[in-house]
């Protein structure tokens, strides 16, 4: 049987001053859903960008420059459900 994860997706969006461009950011902590402790090396990817990143120590991923539109997250790893959660990013 697999364990269930918490993925605390959050969408930031960073204003930075107007000679350097917007960016576009997705991250969030992926967390045991019973112990509420950090999983390291949870794996994070958005399959219509081609774009991912790895849970670090702390359970936080970060996913930069992305473009704005509604995408599908999916976070796996060794020993856990698979997981998806549909994220809209505006620019």
């Amino acid at each position: 049987m697999f364990k269930t994860m918490n993925l605390q997706a959050l969408i930031v969006l960073i204003a930075l001053p107007a000679y350097i461009h917007a960016q576009t950011v997705v991250s969030g902590k992926i967390t045991d859903a019973v112990s509420g402790s950090p999983l390291v090396g949870a794996a994070v990817y958005i399959p219509d960008l081609k774009l991912g990143a790895v849970s670090g120590r702390d359970g936080i991923y970060l996913i930069r420059d992305l473009p704005p539109g509604a995408y599908v997250v999916s976070i796996s790893m060794i020993g856990y459900a698979a997981q998806a959660e549909e994220v809209a990013v505006k620019g």
